[in-house]
């Protein structure tokens, strides 16, 4: 019997079948919900995470299945469930709150909010009692009860004020000025420096394909061959590290250790779609042949394992195989033996998630392009079919994710199925290419300018705007339309401040 509550009782996808069996009641955030926790007074109890997230698989197993735990979470709070791959907007809302107030980030991302939908309190993996010097769910449940009962207007200042404190940063980092060009220069010097032979910055160490395409940038605008061989050695050395998989191919999600050792073994297509298309580029550029084996081991790897019915392609695998009975999951246990011992694969998140999409597509056709591999080309030409049917609702409109539809899709879904259709392009030559992608421009230009979204990152992805901003780039190269020129320059300008104050955050743009 499943035990989702009223307002999660119609929810289908991978990540909430996952979650069906738990003792909690969830919820899904939708105005029901909000609703309800106005009404009863209660705060929300929110967790982000996905399916392939090993920590929210061990959560979902010990903490939202303990009896203790869920009595709390389902008489004295609202829970909430949230699919980082459905909600990617509550994922990022959520996740700029918690690094702002200087809590701990990462999946699942467990927070506090008020019913005025304000957070505050934050923590990542809770296991249902303090061990290990991490506190327990359910100990931490009882103190944010009694502080909410008894001290109320504290929780309620503390609330207010990082609220405050975001509107504040918000207002300053929207200022529109002109684009500093110098800011380029800038921060390739600064990245440079903080390379320390193996990555970009203290570990863990995420892969962030974007700082390949800014150095790739800079090679072609300037002529900087340093930046060339800078990314070069960096993908080299990220590739000899286990959080390559030598023997399926394709990449885990991040290392916890600086030399790409010891991997965190989730699978995501978004991750390997990017990182092949940094390495194809880099491999055109530098001539490298190394770079294009891992870029063709990735793309194998992305068609043999996440293939879906209709030419799409799943959001991932996780990091574990399913545990016997009464078993707890051991993570990597599938990929730390080398020939796989003879375990079942780790389970897949069959939802096609539009962005990762499209991002696939651009690295499959510029994939054919580039290593004269048709299978590529018509692997994509079927996602590009995919789109047109699958993810198309019609009137130059995309939804977020099949199957099941979703809601509409959000800019950075957009931005990754223009670039991809703009590449099919250059494969095929296709004009309908161009007529789809440019429809999806306009919406993808009504949806970035009524937002009031910050590139915060590129951790690990492009943020939207930088995405959209690459997107009205490539139209107006692939069209000569000004009006997408004139989008660029104006998302370049809505974001002088963020590129003149933290230019490492966002390489992208």
């Amino acid at each position: 019997m499943s035990a989702l509550g009223p307002a999660g009782a119609s929810e289908s996808g991978d990540y909430w079948r996952r979650h069906a069996a738990d003792a909690v009641h969830w919820n899904a955030w939708n105005e029901r919900t909000l609703a309800l926790a106005r009404e009863s007074d209660r705060p929300l109890f929110v967790s982000v995470g996905f399916l392939a997230c090993h920590w929210c698989l061990v959560m979902e197993r010990e903490t939202f299945q303990d009896a203790r735990v869920a009595r709390l979470l389902n008489e004295r709070f609202v829970p909430v469930l949230v699919d980082r791959e459905e909600r990617p907007d509550l994922d990022r809302r959520f996740m700029t709150a918690a690094a702002a107030a200087g809590w701990e980030t990462g999946w699942p991302l467990n927070l506090w909010l008020t019913p005025g939908l304000d957070p505050f309190h934050s923590e990542t993996y809770l296991p249902p009692e303090s061990r290990d010097g991490r506190p327990g769910l359910r100990p931490l449940l009882e103190d944010v009860d009694r502080l909410w009962r008894e001290r109320r207007a504290d929780v309620l200042a503390d609330a207010a004020g990082l609220k405050e404190a975001l509107a504040v940063r918000d207002r300053e980092l929207r200022l529109e000025k002109e684009h500093d060009p110098e800011v380029s220069t800038r921060a390739a010097r600064a990245l440079a420096a903080s390379y320390d032979g193996a990555g970009f910055g203290p570990p863990p160490r995420v892969p962030r394909p974007a700082l390949h395409d800014f150095f790739l940038y800079r090679r072609f605008r300037t002529g900087d061959r340093a930046a060339l061989e800078l990314s070069v050695r960096a993908l080299r050395r990220m590739a000899e590290g286990a959080i390559f998989d030598a023997v399926d191919g394709g990449f885990h999600r991040y290392a916890s250790d600086p030399e790409w050792r010891r991997p965190h073994y989730e699978k995501l297509l978004a991750d390997n779609a990017a990182l092949a298309r940094a390495y194809l580029r880099a491999y055109a550029a530098s001539g490298d042949p190394e770079l294009a084996q891992v870029a063709r081991a990735t793309l194998d790897w992305m068609l043999a394992e996440l293939a879906l019915p209709g030419g799409g392609l799943a959001a991932g695998l996780a990091a574990d195989s399913p545990p016997a009975p009464g078993a707890a999951p051991e993570e990597g246990a599938y990929y730390r033996e080398g020939a796989r011992g003879g375990r079942p694969r780790p389970p897949r998140d069959g939802q096609a998630v539009t962005a990762s999409n499209g991002t696939a597509l651009s690295a499959l056709a510029l994939g054919a392009s580039l290593l004269k591999e048709p299978r590529w080309g018509n692997a994509a030409a079927g996602l590009g079919r995919f789109f047109e049917t699958l993810l198309s609702t019609g009137a130059g409109r995309l939804t977020h994710r099949a199957p099941g539809g979703g809601p509409e899709a959000f800019p950075a879904d957009y931005a990754a199925a223009i670039e991809g259709f703009l590449d099919l392009f250059e494969w095929d030559f296709e004009t309908s290419r161009l007529d789809r992608a440019g429809a999806w421009g306009v919406r993808l230009e009504e949806l970035v300018f009524r937002a009031d979204g910050r590139c915060d990152s590129d951790e690990p992805a492009p943020c939207e705007e930088a995405a959209a901003l690459s997107a009205f780039s490539r139209l107006h190269a692939a069209t000569g339309d000004r009006r997408w020129k004139r989008a660029a320059a104006a998302l370049l300008r809505k974001h002088a401040a963020v590129l003149r104050e933290t230019p490492l955050s966002s390489p992208s743009l």
